[in-house]
């Protein structure tokens, strides 16, 4: 009876060893890097699934030097896609441009030593707060008159909070010599102490749905940037931080800090954790094995 037992443990663990092979090595292992800006270091992650703009491919050097003219004199950060929609743009030069996120140093936006809750009341500052219902019923009527290439046209300042500032955009830009109109959100916020723009950017489709979906990209980017630099992560929270209606926010409490993480054994573990779980599966598999065989010599009659 035990032997049949072990048997068959021994059988399923097997059998799970062999299942998540292939779907640990699919895994894509997103890399926080440490990028020095004026004269600090910051924590600039990668969301999950998402790859890094390679200036050596002819196809994102189309892309990068578009997003350069965006950028207008920012430090770049760091540019990311879609690993899919990206291994796609590579291989089809007929297909549309892609979501591209990009995080840039913003200095000109406003001083961060004020502390971010006035940061982030400077920005856009003496806009209305439009919200998500209402930007998107604008963005329905198409890129606003003034977007231009590669000048924004204004849509609505979508949402404020206590940590960022959003607004929804249209800017035009030539890649390849053709023009597309592109729908940019942008978010301002502080991480370790410097002023970040986050920008992600796709094509304008007539009615501006994609503010409704990049809006929550957005939340978890800049959740994802504060918390990579110390700071407690609220995206798995049950309920979002309240929409700030005030022009000039009362200032909280700072948030809690924490330890900032170690990319570098972050990446250790993000590279190599499936080979890691698959040898702690073998080796579980064969120590049963071999108790099961010296069991069974044990229990042979002399």
């Amino acid at each position: 009876m035990v032997g049949r037992v072990l048997h068959r443990l021994c059988a399923f663990l097997l059998l799970g060893a062999l299942w998540s092979t292939p779907a640990l090595a699919q895994q894509d292992s997103p890399k926080t890097e440490r990028v020095p800006v004026d004269g600090r270091d910051v924590s600039i992650p990668a969301p999950f699934q998402y790859c890094d703009l390679d200036a050596t491919e002819e196809r994102d050097a189309q892309l990068i030097d578009a997003l350069d003219k965006l950028a207008a004199g920012r430090q770049v950060l760091r540019r990311l896609a879609p690993c899919e929609e990206l291994k796609s743009w590579r291989k089809d030069k007929d297909t549309d441009p892609i979501e591209i996120v990009q995080m840039l140093h913003d200095p000109a936006a406003g001083p961060a030593d004020r502390g971010r809750a006035a940061y982030v009341a400077g920005i856009v500052a003496g806009r209305p707060i439009a919200g998500r219902d209402a930007t998107l019923k604008k963005a329905a009527d198409g890129p606003p008159a003034s977007a231009g290439e590669y000048r924004y046209g204004h849509i609505a300042l979508m949402e404020r909070t206590d940590r960022f500032v959003i607004s929804a955009d249209a800017v035009v830009v030539v890649i390849d010599g053709q023009q597309h109109e592109m729908a940019s959100l942008r978010a301002w916020t502080i991480a370790a102490g410097r002023s970040i723009l986050i920008e992600v950017v796709v094509p304008y489709e007539g009615d501006g749905a994609a503010f409704d979906w990049m809006q929550t990209d957005q939340r978890d980017h800049v959740d994802r940037l504060l918390s990579a630099n110390g700071e407690r992560a609220r995206r798995f929270d049950s309920a979002r931080p309240p929409i700030l209606t005030e022009p000039a926010p009362k200032p909280r409490k700072p948030p809690a800090v924490f330890k900032p993480r170690d990319p570098d054994a972050e990446d250790f573990f993000a590279d190599y954790g499936g080979q890691i779980a698959l040898g702690m599966i073998g080796g579980g598999a064969l120590l049963i094995i071999v108790s099961l065989l010296w069991s069974r010599r044990v229990r042979r009659p002399a």
